[in-house]
């Protein structure tokens, strides 16, 4: 990249090797393939050495260290390739868009790799902008300019990296008169910012619901009791409310408190929550109040 634009592209930076290893992963066949080797060579291994008394058992357990190491380097970093702070673009860039990057490209080769990308997706069935009217863009911008463009939108918008949708808005917002070209699409730079916000939403919102819950499994279970005796000696509020049992007259503090433990309960993480007061303040009434709330 151009020194004189204020940015710069290190194609052989170790997050763009990492990003290149990533993508050697991103079939997901071939991570099952590694998963069941690894898992037959820990079989073969104690059934050799555990079973058999061969001491040659334990080559399978070198093998074993082999194959899950690519695993582990995968999931423990390369899956979620987090940025830098190099200050370079490399550094920011999206993992799955750096792994496709090569030297000497020019803005035509990279339309054509963030048309296929769920960025450029979103803009097409969006925005309507793809095909030859991306290409055409893209002959009128150097591709320095784009990445200068990149960086001050993601810096504009708070956005932690640059991806896809970032570099399709850039490339659009690099035009001298760029309203001339979207006005066509009945859109304006405005709709493209807003454009990329929307979809960095949605990849938040992806990534929160896809986000592994620990919910503590038997032993959060039985550290609130054993199920069967709290079947038996409990109550059951949900019972209580489908049958019409719990009357309760809102109050407004009560409503206030309510709402804080949903937006707690909706957030990821452990999602506790705790009343505390005195005897008779209303903590069981807010409690079924909450249950009333939830299966409404």
């Amino acid at each position: 990249m151009n020194p004189d634009t204020g940015t710069s592209m290190n194609l052989s930076s170790p997050r763009s090797r990492k990003a290149r290893a990533a993508h050697a992963f991103h079939a997901r066949w071939f991570r099952v393939l590694l998963r069941g080797a690894a898992i037959a060579s820990l079989f073969i291994w104690a059934v050799t050495v555990y079973i058999g008394h061969n001491s040659l058992g334990y080559i399978f357990l070198a093998l074993l260290g082999l194959l899950a190491t690519p695993l582990l380097w995968y999931y423990g970093e390369l899956e979620k390739l987090a940025p830098t702070a190099e200050g370079t673009i490399d550094a920011v860039l999206d993992r799955a868009l750096l792994a496709e990057l090569h030297q000497g490209m020019s803005t035509q080769q990279l339309c054509a790799i963030v048309s296929k990308q769920p960025g450029g997706y979103f803009f097409a069935n969006r925005f309507a902008i793809a095909g030859e009217l991306l290409d055409a863009i893209a002959t009128q911008v150097p591709i320095d300019a784009v990445w200068a463009k990149a960086q001050q939108v993601q810096t504009d918008l708070g956005l932690s990296i640059i991806d896809s949708s970032v570099v399709v808005a850039a490339i659009c917002l690099s035009l001298p008169d760029p309203d001339s070209i979207l006005g066509h699409l009945e859109l304006d730079t405005q709709d493209v910012m807003t454009g990329v916000k929307w979809f960095a939403h949605i990849r938040e919102t992806i990534a929160i619901h896809t986000e592994r819950k620990n919910y503590g499994g038997i032993g959060r279970d039985l550290s609130f009791g054993w199920a069967p005796l709290l079947n038996r000696m409990g109550y059951n509020i949900t019972r209580g409310i489908e049958s019409g049992a719990f009357v309760h007259r809102s109050l407004p503090v009560h409503d206030e408190i309510i709402g804080q433990a949903l937006h707690v309960l909706s957030q990821p993480g452990r999602r506790n929550v705790a009343l505390v007061g005195e005897v008779g303040v209303g903590k069981t009434t807010i409690v079924h109040s909450l249950a009333k709330h939830i299966l409404d």
